[in-house]
């Protein structure tokens, strides 16, 4: 759990911070499945890719069996992400040129976009 990395981070004694989560945890009072789902919600909002929340989710201890339940959406969902974050970066207009279809087709995969999705926002360069 990410308070108890938290926790053991700032020096409070490891058995301690281990009974005080159980705790919580037994008293409904903390839930990985709450943390991650609002730990998504802040990721999309800031226009990040499944790929990018994953990693985030791993780094925080969020196992892969959540982390899929929670990020399983439709294509159409994540090409309608993508399409967002490009926008509010790049505008309305798609890349005609080569370059900026390249400067923009590395700005989603730096945030965390899987290439189909990419190529399906962007669409084909034809020379």
């Amino acid at each position: 759990m990410e308070i108890a990395r938290k926790l053991r981070a700032k020096g409070h004694p490891a058995d301690v911070v281990d009974e005080v989560v159980a705790r919580l945890v037994e008293l409904e009072l903390i839930s990985d499945v709450r943390f991650a789902e609002g730990f998504v919600r802040s990721r999309l909002q800031r226009g990040q890719g499944p790929l990018r929340i994953r990693a985030q989710m791993r780094d925080r201890g969020i196992g892969d069996q959540l982390a899929d339940d929670i990020l399983t959406e439709t294509g159409e969902f994540w090409q309608c992400k993508a399409e967002q974050a490009r926008e509010k970066r790049f505008g309305k207009g798609h890349p005609s040129e080569r370059t900026t279809w390249g400067r923009q087709a590395r700005f989603l995969s730096q945030r965390g976009f899987p290439g189909d999705v990419i190529y399906r926002v962007l669409g084909q360069m034809h020379d």
